[in-house]
């Protein structure tokens, strides 16, 4: 299953909020900086319901007490 997190980037002068993907096959995807972390998070989560929609078990598991 793949996770987002946000990440703070700070290189070159730039300044903003990255969204990485724990999936292999998103490692190569070029990164997208957003100027806040709300807006990174909400990438993030938009993400997540992507996945979730395509049918990605791991995405809609949960785990039992």
């Amino acid at each position: 299953m793949a996770t987002y997190r946000i990440v703070e980037f700070r290189r070159d002068g730039l300044v903003g909020w990255t969204v990485e993907s724990s999936a292999p096959r998103d490692r190569s995807r070029p990164r997208r900086l957003y100027p806040t972390s709300d807006k990174a998070q909400a990438e993030a989560d938009r993400l997540m319901a992507v996945d979730a929609a395509n049918g990605d078990p791991a995405a809609t598991a949960t785990l039992e007490p």
